[in-house]
């Protein structure tokens, strides 16, 4: 079973984990609301269930509502790995020295979740 970010937000979420603030949206105007809500710069992407997104062109930096619209508006149009994106997620810009990603996986040979930790893309 494969999750986009922010059904996986959702699912932390839900278990008591906190998240920063998010917004899930499928359109530049609700990109805009809650960019708005959120308040400050913000950060746009895809939701594709594919890697890669970054590099093509599917995360973007938004200063203001308005930008976040803009970048939401061209990333809901942008296939990425034969994906289109189903929404995107609008998120508080963090100021970071240092990146990590983390996945949790079924193997299916061993049986067992196996987790992955990257300081290496997504």
């Amino acid at each position: 079973m494969r999750f986009y970010e922010f059904e996986s937000r959702r699912l932390v979420e839900r278990a008591g984990i906190p998240v920063t603030s998010y917004g899930f949206c499928k359109t530049a105007a609700e990109a805009r609301d809650a960019a708005e809500k959120i308040g400050g710069p913000t950060v746009i992407k895809s939701q594709v269930l594919t890697g890669g997104r970054m590099k093509a062109g599917g995360v973007k930096f938004a200063d203001t509502p308005e930008e976040a619209a803009q970048h939401a508006e061209a990333i809901l149009e942008l296939e990425i790995g034969g994906h289109m994106p189903v929404g995107v997620l609008v998120d508080p810009k963090a100021e970071v020295e240092q990146e990590y990603y983390a996945a949790v996986l079924w193997d299916g040979r061993a049986k067992r979740p196996m987790m992955l930790f990257s300081d290496m893309g997504g």
